[in-house]
């Protein structure tokens, strides 16, 4: 009904929420890198340098957020509240918070509007929107190695990367061993860590269960077995 009152006014206050609360964390997330916290700071939750997430403390989180900012960049653009390279600068801020996050889960959202921004073309109202978007995918991907360049002389980085994917591949693995176990009806819904436990014998100890295989399809299987599962998996595909 406010839509067909007032068209776009919702969606205009909606993404100015959004880009403003974008921006602000962008600004904590400088000062997490920076190491700047203080004591009389005490609205700013604490963060180290690696992976700074704003107030949001999870860097997952803060980079789909961020992700957010940019589609109200592009709204205020295409509504023309904003010049297009204007648009272009406040895009290129908050990939760099972005990049800040090292969040897998952004780089995937990203490839996708990159992808889908080229698939879609035709439909753009300029080709400079197509150029735009492929030169800020080139800054973006510059920004992640600068960083990874820059945390490389700390070593904290690489250390938690590697340490982070390898623990993944860890659970990936037991989790398809255990979906090789009860293929037909799975675990239950929201119990991976009983599919962890159920082969946890015959793997390294991971120290800790997890509510979550980290991928979505393996999930999805494991909840609820293959043959319901992979209807779930390729209804949400189609």
């Amino acid at each position: 009904r406010w839509e067909t009152v007032a068209p776009g006014q919702g969606l205009d206050g909606l993404f100015t929420t959004f880009g403003v609360v974008a921006f602000l964390t962008l600004a904590v997330q400088c000062v997490q890198w920076l190491e700047r916290i203080g004591p009389s700071d005490w609205w700013m939750v604490w963060s180290g340098p690696q992976r700074p997430a704003g107030n949001f403390a999870q860097p997952n989180n803060a980079a789909t957020f961020l992700c957010w900012g940019l589609c109200a960049v592009a709204w205020a653009a295409a509504r023309r509240r904003i010049g297009f390279w204007v648009g272009g600068a406040l895009g290129a801020c908050l990939l760099w918070g972005v990049a800040l996050t090292s969040s897998r889960t952004a780089w995937l959202g990203l490839s996708l509007v990159v992808l889908g921004t080229v698939y879609w073309r035709a439909r753009l109202p300029s080709r400079k929107v197509l150029w735009l978007v492929l030169g800020l995918a080139a800054y973006f991907v510059c920004c992640v190695v600068i960083l990874a360049w820059l945390n490389s002389g700390t070593g904290e980085a690489s250390v938690v990367s590697g340490a982070s994917m390898r623990v993944r591949l860890q659970i990936w693995q037991m989790s398809l061993q255990a979906l090789g176990d009860k293929p037909w009806w799975g675990f239950g819904w929201d119990q991976t860590y009983m599919a962890q436990l159920a082969v946890a014998d015959q793997y390294p100890p991971l120290h800790q269960y997890f509510n979550s295989a980290h991928n979505l399809v393996l999930d999805l299987l494991l909840w609820n077995g293959l043959p319901l599962g992979a209807l779930f998996v390729l209804g949400g595909g189609y």
